[in-house]
């Protein structure tokens, strides 16, 4: 299962807060999510994805086609 979680238009702190909420309630066979987070506006809350922890996240990936995303993959 895959799933996809935007961020745009977020503050880094809510958007912060939203990836808390979206991985405690991730269900267990969601094995992929697309978290888009822009990257015209600056790099702040592509920052805070790629350093966002939590217990569910295995790795992550840039986008290559589109650096607006990241890619995570959870466990």
């Amino acid at each position: 299962m895959k799933l996809v979680l935007d961020l745009h238009g977020y503050t880094e702190q809510d958007a912060y807060l939203e990836m808390l909420d979206f991985f405690s309630q991730l269900p267990r066979e969601c094995r992929e999510v697309t978290v888009i987070h822009g990257f015209r506006g600056g790099q702040v809350l592509k920052n805070m994805v790629n350093d966002f922890k939590h217990e569910r996240i295995w790795s992550r990936q840039a986008g290559v086609i589109n650096p607006g995303h990241t890619i995570i993959f959870t466990r």
